[in-house]
């Protein structure tokens, strides 16, 4: 008995290499193989082997070789009826063969003598053990998928019932992982033991739907509808050479194919509140329980455009939501006390408030602790001063209009108390979705060598999530967010030979999301400006709106969502795999290309932020809890409410970033030789390259690294030069013992800018060789063991590029400013 030569792997080097623009191969569909034999064990060559998919009739043939072998590539999955013919013997009918997503399956037929004329059919579905393959998985067939309850019908969810993975997301609900829908984008996986980053989705063989730059890297865009999923499988260890871009598993779907028949599917999934308990947060505060309404709806038809020859398959699901969260968080608290005359009372709160402009060294009189170095002196029963009160002579109000008037945008507290005094369940805090996915497959045969099936998907939701629970606009949380997908998939397979087969796959995906944090960011309430609170900010240009800045205080909610977030991306793949048959050897070769695009438009906030904490009312500037009575007469000392009081922060910034489009590319070739070795014994051999190339940046954006010695652009600015000629600085540099440098050394590098676009190294010697062995102990089984080496294909060095190239930044006087930074000032009304 002739093996399997290997001299062909010297001459597949030339296509290979010239397979530079190939992608992924990562097959969906099935492979079938086997050895026909005469009674004696001998092989029947020339045997016709027939394959013809029940439902639609498409049929498959090949011719086996010397060694009585045949290989059946790309056979869509589901049940077959496999025939076998040859001269002098019976003809040989399996009726039943079903076939699954990505499997490789042997089917041996041992024929008996006599006219082909005479048939042996068996009619019961063979109970076959899969020998032609070490990789490891698990199948979620069409009846698990149909049958298991799935709550959102995700079909994803499912995977966590497989042996290799775990379900990570553990928080739900209106600031957690929203749910299990077909819309919610989700990576929290580890497969095989890996990070949840690095896993692959296919769609019918296509990595379109993975995120490959999101937040969501090693995830899915889009889960499609659960009634057009035929099956899929999730391969966990990948030993397959034609498996790569991996560090974890990978999760192949297939979609359901049009048949000869029109089948089709309808349906409707509704939940109301009627029978729903109420909530234990509703009943603490008394509230009725909130409405939740639940309508999921959709179906699919198939059918025959050209019997035996055209077929297509529709599905459409839709999802509509409304869903009462429960959100329980702090606001201003009504011991807070603004008085008309525009003074603060802090009395009741417990805590005790002190004035920042009393610092001073500790003396005996301020009972300082150990350690403490610093005391204030406290406000007069804990009362900041305003404008309109009687203030005894020389002392002015402390409290500062802009803070006064962002107190005043809190909503009043739900229930009493310093903290969790503020309760919404529905109305403000319910959370609505909805989505609509629609999904099309044609597939043509043109005749039984040449065959062609095309794809499209679309998916479009919107969300909408109050997770603060305040009314407009000051609300924050994922307002009116919204994602689109859309993707094309075409696949061309033909047959030279009844030993070479060749498959060219295209697809494309299109990623868009926009996250809104607030109502007036999303369109969706008449703005608060900052110049209607008596903020004098920055105007960035890398935004258009007029909106006042964030504002968090220490521990209670944070309001003014005004946060830019929109990312797009794009993705192209080409893939051509050529198979050949070597008396029992198939072996198959490819390459992989994938165009990677990734714009991020999102800005953060450039209309400004500032957070309050205690330290500004603290009796000790730098630790709280040393004030005297601390813990005994009063709970502590220093309120954040009170420094919002004031006028001061303790951080606060603008964001000016620019937007950015990234571009990368992916690069491999595979060769894989999967060899009969016996009845018994089958061996997996393959050897696969990939490169990730190092992103690059349309405008030259990406940062390459810092220089110290290189002469900042800032020195010779105008404005720079004027504040170190300024006399009245000089003097204030020189009672404070500082010398401003005239030369100021030191700035960011960009790729691009006077060296190479990208900024790290590329590999190009990721060669990772797979080996397996599948072994039948007994007809029922089947041993596996394998070993490879797997890059994550995320993997670049960082090159030393040196350019002088900068930011131009430059630091604006104004008398306003609090705080003026070298990358940008942060201007606020002088008593902030």
């Amino acid at each position: 008995m002739r093996v399997g030569r290997f001299p062909l792997i010297g001459s597949l080097a030339v296509f290979l290499l010239s397979s530079a623009m190939l992608l992924p191969a990562q097959e969906f569909r099935a492979t079938l193989s086997g050895i026909v034999k005469d009674p004696s064990g001998g092989a029947v060559p020339k045997a016709r082997v027939k394959a013809v998919k029940k439902d639609s009739g498409q049929a498959y043939s090949v011719t086996t070789n010397d060694e009585g072998f045949y290989v059946i590539p790309y056979l869509i999955p589901g049940e077959y009826q496999v025939t076998v013919e040859a001269a002098s013997f019976r003809r040989s009918v399996r009726t039943t063969v079903p076939l699954n997503v990505a499997e490789k399956q042997e089917l041996d037929f041992t024929l008996e003598l006599g006219s082909v004329q005479q048939e042996v059919a068996v009619t019961s579905a063979p109970e076959i053990v899969n020998t032609a393959d070490a990789s490891g998985g698990t199948l979620m067939d069409l009846e698990q998928v149909q049958n298991l309850p799935l709550n959102g019908r995700q079909v994803y969810m499912l995977m966590q019932l497989t042996p290799g993975v775990m379900f990570l997301q553990t928080q739900f609900g209106s600031s957690g992982y929203s749910g299990t829908r077909g819309w919610d984008a989700n990576n929290n996986y580890s497969m095989c033991g890996g990070w949840t980053s690095y896993n692959q989705f296919l769609l019918n063989g296509s990595p379109a739907i993975t995120d490959e730059a999101d937040g969501w890297a090693g995830g899915w865009f889009m889960s499609p509808n659960q009634d057009a999923v035929q099956e899929f499988k999730i391969v966990c260890p990948a030993l397959d050479a034609e498996y790569g871009r991996t560090g974890g598993g990978i999760v192949n779907t297939t979609l359901k194919a049009g048949a000869n028949d029109f089948h089709g599917t309808l349906f409707d999934y509704y939940v109301n509140s009627a029978l729903n308990a109420n909530t234990f947060t509703n009943n603490m505060v008394g509230a009725p329980k909130g409405l939740q309404i639940t309508n999921q709806y959709g179906g699919t038809i198939g059918g025959p455009l050209y019997r035996n020859k055209a077929f297509f398959f529709g599905s459409f699901e839709g999802y509509h939501e409304i869903v009462p969260f429960p959100v329980v968080t702090s606001t201003l608290p009504d011991s807070v006390k603004i008085l008309p005359d525009g003074s603060v009372d802090f009395s009741g709160t417990g805590y005790r408030v002190y004035d920042p402009l009393t610092t001073h060294l500790c003396t005996a009189s301020d009972n300082c602790v150990n350690g403490q170095t610093y005391a204030r002196t406290p406000f007069p029963n804990d009362v900041i001063p305003g404008p309109n009160s009687p203030l005894p002579t020389g002392i002015l109000s402390r409290v500062n209009p802009s803070g006064l008037a962002i107190m005043k945008l809190y909503p009043a507290p739900t229930v009493s108390g310093l903290l969790n005094n503020y309760i919404q369940t529905g109305g403000l805090a319910e959370g609505r979705y909805r989505y609509y996915q629609p999904m099309v497959r044609v597939d043509y045969n043109f005749n039984e060598k040449t065959r062609l099936y095309g794809l499209w998907a679309w998916q479009r939701g919107h969300e909408h999530r109050n997770s603060s629970g305040f009314p407009y606009p000051i609300a924050t949380g994922n307002i009116d967010s919204e994602r689109d997908f859309t993707t094309t998939v075409l696949d061309l397979t033909h047959v030279f030979s009844p030993v070479w087969v060749v498959d060219v796959q295209g697809s494309f995906g299109r990623f868009h999301q926009d996250f809104p944090e607030g109502p007036m960011v999303a369109g969706l309430a008449k703005p608060i400006t900052a110049q209607s609170l008596g903020l004098n900010m920055p105007k960035i240009p890398t935004t258009s709106l007029s909106i006042a800045p964030q504002i968090q205080v220490s521990g209670y909610q944070t309001i003014i969502g005004n946060n830019i977030s929109e990312q797009v991306t794009n993705a192209y793949d080409l893939r051509p795999v050529a198979m050949h048959i070597m008396g029992r050897n198939n072996v198959h070769f490819g390459g992989e290309f994938e165009d990677i695009q990734y714009a991020d438009q999102g800005v953060g906030r450039p209309l400004g932020q500032f957070g309050f904490g205690t330290g500004f009312t603290q009796d000790d500037p730098f630790t709280r809890g040393h004030c005297p009575g601390c813990g005994a007469t009063v709970t502590s000392d220093g309120f954040p409410f009170a420094s919002l009081a004031l006028g001061d922060p303790n951080s606060g910034g603008v964001d000016w970033n620019q937007t950015q489009f990234e571009t990368w590319k992916y690069y491999a070739l595979f060769l894989q030789d999967d060899f009969r070795a016996t009845s018994k014994v089958t061996f997996n051999m393959g050897l696969r390259w990939d490169v990730q190339t190092s992103p690059s940046e349309r405008f030259n954006r990406i940062n390459a690294g810092f220089c110290w010695t290189c002469t900042n652009p800032i020195t010779n600015d105008p404005t720079y030069q004027a504040n170190l000629a300024n006399a009245t600085n000089q003097a204030a540099w020189k009672a404070a013992g500082v010398t401003p440098p005239a030369t100021v050394n030191g700035g960011l590098l960009f790729a691009g800018v006077s060296g190479p676009r990208a900024p790290y190294n590329n590999y190009y010697t990721q060669w990772q060789p797979r080996f397996g062995i599948a072994y039948a102990l007994r007809p029922r089984t089947v041993i596996r063991r394998g070993v490879k080496n797997r890059l994550d294909g995320h993997k670049f060095a960082k090159l030393p590029h040196k350019t002088t190239v900068f930011v131009r930044t430059a630091c604006r006087s104004s008398p306003h400013c609090f705080s003026c930074l070298r990358a940008l000032p942060i201007c606020l009304p002088r008593s902030l």
